[in-house]
């Protein structure tokens, strides 16, 4: 059985090989075969084009500047921040001391055996 297997493998592999060029057609003449045709990176030699593409390289460039990270401006957004480091930064030293666990009445204990009659402590 795992013979089968590696022969339907290496026959799959064997299949997606590339493809020889066709009749007429050399590597030198197309490298980049089965797209034969001018890449959109040429240039056409066309009066004009080198501004025209000049003009849309720069539309482009603008574009990603204005599409940078957007930081709104909110005064005290830096004190707010530093606050919030400062509270995670004390949780993080008290580790998993609190449970989090509530009993019936409602009061916390470390054990969470919390009932109507107070908290049974081990």
């Amino acid at each position: 059985m795992l013979r089968l297997v590696c022969l339907s493998v290496v026959l799959s592999v064997v299949q997606c090989a590339p493809q020889s060029y066709p009749a007429g057609l050399s590597a030198a003449e197309c490298p980049n075969f089965p797209f034969c045709g001018p890449t959109p990176l040429d240039v056409p030699e066309v009066p004009g084009a080198s501004a025209v593409i000049a003009a849309q390289q720069a539309v482009l460039d603008q574009e990603r500047a204005l599409r940078g990270p957007v930081v709104p401006q909110v005064p005290g957004l830096a004190a707010h921040a530093a606050a919030e480091a400062q509270v995670r930064s004390a949780q993080a030293q008290v580790g998993n001391a609190f449970t989090g666990i509530v009993g019936a009445s409602g009061n916390i204990g470390p054990s969470g055996l919390c009932g109507p009659s107070g908290c049974v402590a081990f």
